[in-house]
């Protein structure tokens, strides 16, 4: 039901970019740091532009497709890639878009995590597509200096 509905509202350039993508995950099974990198080196070049993705044609708000090839923010790229990484298809992608972006996987404008900071990365990071490693690297790039100021009168 779920792959019908997506299919429903396909039109010639929705076709397009579903072989897009699809030509996207067809990466050789190698460990998910290589299939980052050659994801992201294949996606370089595409134009940047403001808010480029709309919640997809059953949104009330935004009906713009949910996914966009022809442009990209810097959000929407690191989604994508990881949407690409994650799928076996175009389906799988869709799902992971949506589970990436959305609460509840719910594509709406109501439901998008808008704030990277409060919205996004804790959500990602509670649905296991993200790790935070900040401790991690404090220990190991930081180095702590103290400094003393004195004020003269």
């Amino acid at each position: 039901m779920e792959e019908r509905r997506m299919l429903s509202h396909l039109k010639c350039t929705d076709i397009a970019r579903n072989l897009r993508i699809e030509e996207l995950i067809q990466v050789p099974s190698v460990e998910t740091p290589a299939r980052i990198r050659i994801t992201t080196d294949k996606l370089l070049g595409i134009p940047y532009a403001f808010n480029p993705a709309g919640d997809g044609p059953w949104s009330q708000y935004d009906n713009r497709p949910i996914f966009n090839l022809e442009a990209v923010d810097c959000l929407t790229f690191v989604e994508t890639v990881m949407a690409v990484v994650s799928a076996r298809n175009v389906f799988e992608f869709e799902k992971c878009i949506r589970a990436i972006r959305y609460g509840d996987s719910v594509p709406e404008f109501t439901n998008r995590y808008h704030f990277i900071a409060t919205d996004w990365i804790p959500n990602n990071i509670r649905n296991h597509r993200l790790i935070d490693v900040t401790a991690e690297l404090a220990r190991v790039h930081n180095r702590y200096r103290s400094l003393a100021i004195e004020v003269h009168g």
